[in-house]
């Protein structure tokens, strides 16, 4: 693993730090927002669904399902961080820690019980 020294002597690995920095671009940034993402591609496909209400319990039809791909449907435009950042983890749940950071209440509460549905 690669890690860096931080200014305070703790070490942190670099992936994470570049995870976190690509959120925060995407939150300042929309363009980059993946707006659609194909079934093929979503880590741990076979518990998206999961996610998916999930999401849509706490935060309403921000996630269109579609024949082979999800997509970002926000209700507000710009889309506003609570609601960016449960759809990165509907689709990128391998990010999890780095979505920590930014989660509200709500959606810390989805991913523990995500998690602990999985012991």
């Amino acid at each position: 693993m690669q890690n860096i020294q931080l200014w305070n002597g703790r070490k942190i690995n670099k992936f994470f730090i570049g995870k976190i920095i690509m959120i925060n671009r995407i939150i300042d940034n929309f363009d980059l927002l993946e707006y659609k993402m194909y079934f093929k591609d979503i880590k741990e496909f076979e518990r998206m669904e999961d996610r998916f209400f999930a999401v849509e319990r706490y935060f309403g039809d921000i996630v269109g399902m579609n024949v082979d791909y999800v997509e970002f449907c926000p209700n507000n435009e710009p889309p506003l961080k609570n609601e960016i950042i449960p759809w990165l983890w509907v689709i990128h749940p391998e990010w999890k820690k780095e979505i920590l950071n930014y989660a509200n209440t709500d959606l810390r509460e989805i991913i523990d019980e995500y998690e602990e549905n999985l012991k």
